[in-house]
């Protein structure tokens, strides 16, 4: 079950608040990947399984460089909303033959980074469960192009704020 507060019955080893950010909390509570990813790097040699990331959830199918902070994706009853980029950190070593979990991170190698997700409406998802990714439907705005996270124009508009947000 995901609630706002996570996966039931998951637990991470450093704190929300830790010096680095930590684990879980609203914005964290949920962590996508892709089982497309992560069968690609098998057949590379390495030792990668699913959920051996920390991961909550795999989905297959999808670009992946088409889940970005911002989109939602919907599985059964629930919503989620990704909120950042995954970075990766050391514990992800024993998952690579070479050690270079670095091939994780969005910056070095995007479409190949696990994504933190906040519950915006929590249930049950059931294994195999289709799920459907939102870029524009279901309140989806890529933070990229929402003026509430990369701040509003600079020039003087003849565009509403109301306008903006889609409130007009």
């Amino acid at each position: 079950r995901l609630t706002a507060a996570g996966a039931d019955g998951d637990g991470q080893q450093e704190a929300v608040d830790a010096s680095w950010g930590g684990h879980g909390g609203p914005l964290k509570a949920v962590c996508l990947f892709s089982a497309d990813v992560i069968k690609e790097w098998q057949a590379q040699g390495h030792g990668i399984e699913p959920g051996s990331c920390g991961e909550n959830i795999c989905l297959q199918g999808f670009n992946w460089n088409e889940l970005v902070p911002g989109a939602r994706v919907e599985i059964g009853p629930v919503l989620l909303e990704i909120t950042q980029y995954v970075k990766p950190c050391g514990k992800q070593k024993p998952n690579f033959s070479d050690q270079k979990y670095s091939r994780m991170l969005q910056g070095k190698n995007p479409g190949y980074s696990r994504l933190y997700c906040a519950v915006l409406q929590g249930g049950v998802v059931q294994p195999g469960a289709q799920a459907v990714l939102h870029v524009r439907t279901r309140g989806a705005q890529p933070y990229t192009e929402n003026p509430c996270v990369v701040g509003w124009p600079k020039k003087k508009s003849l565009v509403s704020r109301d306008t903006l947000l889609g409130l007009a």
